[in-house]
């Protein structure tokens, strides 16, 4: 391993020649099956790069995963607020209008409760 005078490591630019080897072992040594999984993705693509290189890349493939599960989770929130935000100005604008609790509730398929609930955070009743 190699340092530089402010004790940082400097890795080597020697390039693996069976890449696909090492993170097989990686994947048995620390019994982590990720190791062996990226062996089957992109061995081909990773012969004659460094080390640092196949780490990159693994590293860059589960943050593109991370990315793409917030996202879903992102997009789900959003619609679950836009939807209920929907609904709450469907219950204001009933209740404006003077239409009947028990109306409001089948047309808006919420409880006496939930219907109440918004009328009082606007003030409506």
């Amino acid at each position: 391993m190699k340092r530089n005078s402010g004790k940082r490591y400097i890795p080597s630019n020697k390039k693996m020649q069976h890449p696909d080897s090492l993170l097989k072992l990686m994947s048995v040594l620390t019994k982590d099956i990720r190791y062996a999984e990226c062996v089957g993705n992109t061995a081909s693509e990773m012969e004659g790069t460094s080390m640092c290189e196949v780490l990159d890349k693994i590293v860059a493939e589960g943050e593109a995963r991370g990315e793409a599960r917030g996202e879903a989770r992102g997009e789900a929130r959003g619609e679950a607020r836009g939807i209920e935000k929907t609904k709450t100005e469907m219950v204001l604008n009933m209740l404006r209008e003077n239409l009947s609790v028990e109306m409001i509730t089948r047309i808006a398929k919420l409880t006496v409760e939930q219907v109440m609930a918004i009328s009082k955070k606007a003030a409506v009743l």
